[in-house]
C-alpha cells in the first residue's frame, strides 16, 4: 500500500475517532476515554510518521490524560501525580519547541489548550475543560484550513461545536 494513502488514512480515522471520543464523552460514556485512548495511540504513530515530533510529545500527554480518566473512576488516585506529571514535562517539552524556533507560538498554544482541555475534563471540572476544548479545537480548524487540510479542519470545527455545547450543557445543569 502506497506510503501516503497509509498518512492519509491515520490521519482520517485519528480525527474520527477523537471526534467520536469527545462526543461519547460529552454525554457521560466512559468508553469515550478509551476511544480517546486509541485516538491519541493513532495520533502519535501518525505524527511521528509525518516527523512532527512536537505533536507527538503532545499526543503523549493527551494519552496519558485519556488513560487517567478512564481509570479515575475506579478511585485508583495513584494515576493523579503521574498524569500532572506527564502534562507538566509536555508542557515544558513544548516550551524548549517554541524556543529552538521549531514550533510556532500560537500552535503550542493551542496544542497546550487541547492538552489542558482534556485534563480538566478528567477532573469533572467541564466547564473550563470544554472551553479550552472549544477554542483550541476552532483555532486547529484555523491552521488546518490554512493549510489545505479541509478534512481535519472540519472535524476540528465539528469538534469545537460538540465542546461548545458542552459548555451550554455545564451552565444548564447550575
Amino acid at each position: 500500500m502506497n506510503s501516503d494513502l497509509v498518512i492519509r488514512l491515520l490521519e482520517v480515522s485519528v480525527v474520527l475517532v477523537f471526534f467520536a471520543s469527545k462526543v461519547l464523552i460529552l454525554i457521560g460514556k466512559r468508553f469515550g476515554w478509551l476511544f480517546g485512548i486509541f485516538a491519541a495511540s493513532l495520533a502519535i504513530i501518525y505524527f511521528y510518521s509525518t516527523g512532527m515530533v512536537a505533536y507527538v510529545i503532545v499526543q503523549v500527554g493527551i494519552l496519558a490524560a485519556m488513560v487517567y480518566g478512564f481509570l479515575k473512576p475506579s478511585k485508583k488516585i495513584i494515576f493523579e501525580l503521574p498524569t500532572r506529571l506527564i502534562i507538566a514535562a509536555v508542557v515544558m517539552t513544548l516550551a524548549v519547541f517554541v524556543m529552538n524556533g521549531s514550533l510556532a507560538l500560537p500552535k503550542s498554544i493551542v496544542s497546550i489548550g487541547l492538552l489542558l482541555g482534556n485534563y480538566f475534563l478528567t477532573q469533572s471540572n467541564f466547564r473550563i475543560g470544554w472551553i479550552l476544548l472549544g477554542l483550541s479545537n476552532a483555532f486547529s480548524a484555523y491552521f488546518g484550513y490554512s493549510n489545505g487540510h479541509v478534512f481535519f479542519a472540519d472535524f476540528q470545527m465539528a469538534t469545537a461545536v460538540v465542546a461548545f455545547i458542552g459548555v451550554i450543557s455545564q451552565r444548564m445543569k447550575e
